[in-house]
Parts: C-alpha cells; sequence; structure tokens
C-alpha cells in the first residue's frame, strides 16, 4: 500500500464530460495529407504480415507527428483520444487492421490477447465464448491490466453499444472530497481472480501513488470472485467499491457516445475508465471492434502488484515472453 495522495488532483487528467466539451474535445481529425499518407504506408507495406509491421516501417513525415501528439495526450494529458478520419467505406477490413497496427506500433508493443497469442482482437459477440467482451451484456466501467487500449469501430450494431469513458482521476478527487474514508481500502486493494487466472497472491490497489502520479487499476467482476472465492470481503472495502461504481456512473463524470465506424478510441487505463452499454445485432448489422492492448516501457510511475495479471498472462500465452 503506497501513501494515499492527499492533494487534489489538477490539470487536464482529472476532466468531466464538461470540462473537455464532450466527445468533440477528445477528438483528433485527420487530414488529406495524412490520409494520403496512410495510403503510402500502405502500399509500402503490402508485402509484410501485419505483425511484422514496426514502428520504421509505419514512420512517415505526415503522419507521425499526429500519432506522437496522440500519445502525449493518453499518457500526459485527458489520458483518452479518438481519432477520426480512417473511412471504414473507402478501406478493406484488412486495411483497417492494418491501420489500426500500425498506429498501435507509435504508442507502444502489442500484447496478446488470448490463449491463440492473437495480439489484435475482435470485439463481437461470439456465444460460445464466456468472456465479457464477447458478449452482448453491458461492460461496466473498468479499466483493462495494460497501460494502453486502443479500439477501432468497424462495424455499429443494430442498437446499442455506445462507448463510455471516465476519468479515474476526478473520481479519486470526489470520493477524496466526500467519503475520504474510503481511501484506505481503495489504497490496500484486494485480490483478483478472472476466468484465465488463478487467485493473486497479491492484493491489487484500486489506487496508488508513486512519486506523487496517482494510478488506477479497477476491474469489480475480478473483486467480485475473488470475494466469493475467498468467502468473505471487507464490509468497508465492499462499501468503497460501490462507492467508486457509483461515482464512477454518475453523469457529470462518464462521457457516453457512440464511437462510429472508422473512429478510433486510445485511453490510459491508469487514469481512465472505460465501458460499452448493452447492444444487440441484426442480420446485416453485426457490431465489431479491433482492440490492441499495448505495453509501454516509459509509461506512468506504477506498483508492481497492477502488473501481476498482465505479466502473469503473457508467462501462460505470449511465445515471446522473456520474463
Amino acid at each position: 500500500m503506497t501513501p494515499i495522495h492527499q492533494a487534489r488532483i489538477e490539470g487536464p487528467s482529472a476532466w468531466t464530460p464538461a470540462s473537455i466539451g464532450g466527445k468533440e474535445g477528445l477528438v483528433r481529425t485527420l487530414t488529406a495529407a495524412q490520409i494520403a499518407a496512410i495510403d503510402e504506408l500502405l502500399r509500402a507495406t503490402r508485402h509484410l504480415r501485419m505483425e511484422d509491421i514496426r514502428l520504421s516501417e509505419f514512420d512517415h513525415p505526415a503522419l507521425t507527428p499526429f500519432l506522437s501528439g496522440i500519445r502525449d495526450q493518453i499518457m500526459h494529458r485527458e489520458g483518452a483520444a479518438i481519432i477520426r478520419g480512417v473511412d471504414a467505406d473507402k478501406y478493406s477490413r484488412e486495411d483497417c487492421e492494418r491501420i489500426f497496427w500500425g498506429f498501435g506500433t507509435h504508442w507502444g508493443k502489442a500484447a496478446v490477447q488470448s490463449a491463440r497469442a492473437d495480439r489484435i482482437g475482435y470485439v463481437r459477440h461470439e456465444p460460445s465464448d464466456p468472456r465479457g467482451y464477447r458478449s452482448s451484456d453491458e461492460l461496466v466501467l473498468h479499466t483493462d491490466s495494460r497501460p494502453i487500449i486502443a479500439l477501432m469501430s468497424i462495424q455499429n450494431a443494430a442498437s446499442g453499444g455506445y462507448s463510455q469513458v471516465a476519468s479515474s482521476m476526478t473520481i479519486h478527487n470526489i470520493i477524496r472530497h466526500e467519503r475520504p474514508d474510503l481511501l484506505p481500502p481503495l489504497y490496500e486493494g484486494h485480490q483478483y481472480l478472472s476466468n484465465e487466472l488463478d487467485l493473486t497472491p497479491c492484493k491489487i490497489p484500486v489506487f496508488s501513488d508513486v512519486d506523487g502520479v496517482v494510478t488506477c487499476m479497477f476491474f469489480e467482476p475480478h473483486i467480485r470472485k475473488a470475494a466469493r472465492k475467498i468467502g468473505q470481503i471487507d464490509p468497508l472495502m465492499d462499501e468503497a467499491v460501490r462507492f467508486f461504481r457509483q461515482v464512477a456512473d454518475r453523469e457529470d463524470v462518464r462521457l457516453h457516445f457512440m464511437l462510429e465506424r472508422g473512429e478510433i478510441m486510445v485511453c490510459n487505463n491508469f487514469s481512465v475508465l472505460h465501458a460499452r452499454t448493452e447492444f444487440e445485432n441484426s442480420a446485416d448489422r453485426q457490431r465489431l471492434l479491433l482492440r490492441l492492448w499495448l505495453n509501454t516501457p516509459d509509461g506512468r510511475p506504477t506498483v508492481p502488484e497492477v502488473h501481476y495479471k498482465s505479466r502473469e498472462f503473457d508467462r501462460m500465452f505470449d511465445p515471446e515472453f522473456a520474463g
């Protein structure tokens, strides 16, 4: 458990939907010159397998400063950005995947997402798959275990499937102001239990402070699963988790929007939570998003516990894992 951050968190990372001007406050739109650069890079890398494309192969003077600006926004400012301008009707699905992968090389290294060691995921409804992101159910506000998550919309559902994001720094400020007595259990954290991994031997803090920088990791279903396996949850921790969720769900904290076809959302998992609403497909409208989990070597200062789940996942499923 790190010391509790006592001061109010200031700056662009502690935003609200009103302070950033809604979805449009996060949008960064590609110019015609940048689209032309993307087309040039697609032609230049056509001979490569998508996963063999590295930053050096997807570097262009008209595009790289834009993607560097996106990285700065997610790592040092709002913690979230939405890229607009990739025409999902102009590009094939394969080209969309290549563009998405190429963009990702500017923000970090793609991590494996399943036992198949795939590094680009498909977020869609697959009834035979028990994982939440493969259902059509609501996914409540949470963080993933990697520093960065990126999502690209290929096709919207017939109805529903709205995206939501919220600043965990703003949530920290509200809890500090309204219920400071709940910060100690959130800083102490709780063990996790997921479908892929057993009960974690360590507690994973919801909040931690390293060198004056607050980090958040919050996935309530894994906390609840662990509590059921243990047989109990500390009452104060239970109240703290519930209150965290209530604050995150406030309309003046949570940004609610549709990620339109071709748009890319990038989030810093350590400062922003994300979610999606329930959706319903039809015969000709099958919701599909591409997903990247990205590791970054020079990101937010963190305690090792927030990386336990991702390191164990890599140890089990990543053929390139080096310990």
